[in-house]
């Protein structure tokens, strides 16, 4: 489903210049995930993410760039290849790993 230009069905995350889009269901496992956590920056992303909701682009700062690059390198580490991880999360991990070098 689209609304103003914008799908309901994914997520957009904005990592350094790169955009990734992820559908819902697998930002549904990543804040999960984040949830999870006990620290700070695991917080910070979960309240992010359900603010943005689909409604708009969730827009990283590089320490949240950093703390998502490593929640989902651990969790590709689990599954050991990014076919076993959620539609998008593959993509999300390649674009995390780029982004330090875009904003130097």
């Amino acid at each position: 489903m689209v609304q103003g230009g914008r799908s309901l069905d994914s997520v957009t995350i904005q990592t350094g210049r790169v955009a990734v889009a992820i559908l819902r269901g697998s930002r549904d496992e990543l804040v999960a995930r984040l949830r999870n956590r006990l620290d700070r920056g695991g917080a910070e992303l979960v309240v992010e993410f359900v603010l943005a909701g689909t409604s708009r682009p969730i827009i990283l700062t590089p320490e949240g760039e950093g703390y998502l690059l490593h929640e989902v390198g651990g969790w590709l580490l689990e599954k050991g290849n990014e076919d076993f991880l959620p539609h998008g999360i593959g993509e999300l991990h390649e674009a995390l790993c780029e982004a330090p070098q875009q904003h130097g």
